[in-house]
């Protein structure tokens, strides 16, 4: 006899572990990439980090040019307020001493008298004050000093320059520092994303991996129970084909039947949501082999497709509430998912007649038996209830 079940046993079971394998290869790959993103990430953090310190630095290094800047620009504002001084004194002496008309022979006085002792003037270290190494009389110390000014002014100046631009150099740098550290925190921001989406994957390949090795148990379980309802159904029906004696009477009616193709009622009103034969499962992504068609109920009455006489009414474990009718020539249909039975073993029903009712919305299997073997109800039914 065939056999009367809803899914390959074989071939879905072959495809669901392909299916899980495939998921797990999927996670394995992904948690490759998680790493790898991991890793890239440790990397930006440290040029963050390491960009960060070398900003700090060079800020403190703007902040100390900049104070040494006002420091050397005070100075330099007294420098030249006090050699401002001393020309106007050394300007005033020079006319005093051309009036009285001694400047000739005060200058030679003082250039043999200190020549050694000029040669000795140097600059300090602290502040670049200067310092005289010989002692004579305050005037003559007053009026060398403002000499060697205006050379002091003029190199603490350059100095200055020197800092000014040395720190536009810093502030420059300091800059592309900190366009640095955006650009690699943009970059660190896209890696955190794609971290936040890696882990999204992996759940979701997990959470999937679950469902399917939770629908497989399922499947597993429906099948068996299929496949003892199968074994039953068979044997009901091996059981009523034996009784039939009269097997001129059966052919006669094997031909009345065939010329009813494409005629016959429909079960009940409805869209056909899993049609016979080899499908591909909409939600477990394999094939299956429906041994007939799910209709999906619009009106609550379920009718005999044809004349015959009720072999079965009850309930059949993975089936739920089915009715089995003999219409004579070795063909038998099989309804189930009633939610009444309106007929029991024995009684003869015609063809629309009510055997049942089924609620609105819900599924209605339909199945037909030609000599025990599973045959396409699309072929039977009018094209249009």
């Amino acid at each position: 006899m065939a056999v009367i079940i809803i899914l390959s046993v074989a071939a879905t079971a072959a495809e669901l572990d392909s299916k899980i394998n495939k998921i797990e290869q999927d996670i394995l790959r992904s948690n490759s990439e998680f790493l790898s993103i991991t890793d890239e990430i440790d990397k930006l953090s440290g040029q963050i980090d390491e960009l960060t310190e070398k900003k700090q630095t060079t800020a403190i290094k703007i902040d100390m040019l900049t104070a040494n800047i006002q420091q050397l620009t005070s100075k330099i504002n007294k420098l030249n307020a006090d050699y401002q001084a001393r020309r106007d004194d050394l300007n005033s002496l020079i006319a005093e001493l051309e009036q009285t008309g001694a400047l000739g022979r005060k200058s030679r006085i003082f250039a043999d008298e200190n020549a050694a002792v000029i040669k000795k003037l140097c600059v300090s270290d602290n502040g670049g004050e200067i310092l005289l190494m010989h002692d004579f009389e305050e005037g003559s110390k007053s009026r060398i000093k403002s000499f060697l000014l205006g050379d002091l002014v003029e190199k603490v100046t350059a100095f200055a320059r020197s800092c000014s631009v040395k720190q536009r150099k810093l502030a420059s740098e300091k800059q592309t520092v900190e366009k640095k550290i955006e650009e690699l925190e943009v970059a660190l921001g896209e890696f955190t994303a794609k971290v936040a989406s890696s882990k999204k994957i992996q759940s979701s390949y997990k959470q999937s991996l679950d469902k399917i090795r939770q629908e497989q148990t399922e499947l597993g379980k429906e099948l068996e129970e299929k496949e003892k309802s199968k074994k039953e159904i068979d044997r009901l029906l091996e059981t009523f084909m034996r009784k039939k004696k009269d097997l001129l009477i059966e052919k006669e009616r094997e031909r009345e039947l065939e010329a009813l193709r494409g005629t016959m009622p429909w079960p009940v009103e409805g869209a056909i949501i899993s049609p016979f034969g080899k499908q591909k499962h909409p939600i477990l992504d394999t094939y299956i082999v429906n041994r007939g068609i799910k209709i999906e109920a619009s009106t609550e009455c379920v009718r005999s497709v044809r004349d015959g006489e009720v072999s079965f009414a009850g309930y059949f474990k993975g089936y739920g509430k089915t009715v089995i009718i003999e219409h004579g020539g070795g063909f038998y249909t099989v309804t189930s998912g009633f939610s009444e039975i309106d007929v029991k073993k024995g009684d003869s029903v015609k063809t629309s007649s009510i055997i049942g009712s089924v609620l609105r919305g819900e599924t209605m299997y339909f199945e037909i038996r030609r000599g025990g073997t599973p045959d396409d109800p699309g072929l039977w039914l009018l094209k249009n209830y």
